[in-house]
């Protein structure tokens, strides 16, 4: 039986793109060792990893948070909606798949609502200035603009 060589050409391609994605790398690498580890890992270290995991979720969530805030606060400042901070933004709410209302002060008008909403249906209100979707951790979010009462 004859071998299987690798050709100079193909080594050459593989060290070239691995150059090119070190960070790619790195990260399959880490990845790897973190499954090798759960693999041989024991009840403490489990729960010390379940909390590991937990704490860098809730980083993340709060990072796409702050990101659609300030997406949706610049987008409703540039659509002369209202300006300021929004109020009442609860991350948690829009995780569990509940309606937010989100008011502008603008100068003490309220000029208008923004309803963030978690749902695959597209919902029939009165009163809609505007609507976009967005994703937020892995779900279609529907942004209502919505008149003030």
């Amino acid at each position: 039986m004859t071998e299987k060589k690798t050709s100079d050409a193909q080594i050459k391609a593989s060290r070239k793109w691995q150059e090119k994605n070190k960070e790619q790398m790195n990260y399959i690498r880490k990845r790897s060792a973190a499954r090798g580890f759960l693999k041989i890992t024991n009840k403490e270290d489990i729960n010390e990893m379940e909390q590991l995991l937990k704490n860098r979720k809730e980083e993340l969530v709060m990072e796409e948070y702050e990101s659609l805030k300030t997406f949706i606060e610049n987008d409703y400042t540039e659509r002369d909606f209202g300006h300021g901070d929004l109020e009442e933004f609860d991350p948690e709410k829009i995780m569990n798949g509940e309606t937010v209302e989100v008011l502008s002060d603008d100068f003490g008008h309220k000029h208008s609502r923004v309803k963030v909403i978690i749902s695959s249906d597209d919902l029939k209100l009165n009163d809609t200035l505007d609507v976009y979707t967005v994703n937020f951790m892995d779900k279609e979010v529907y942004v209502y603009y919505v008149n003030a009462d």
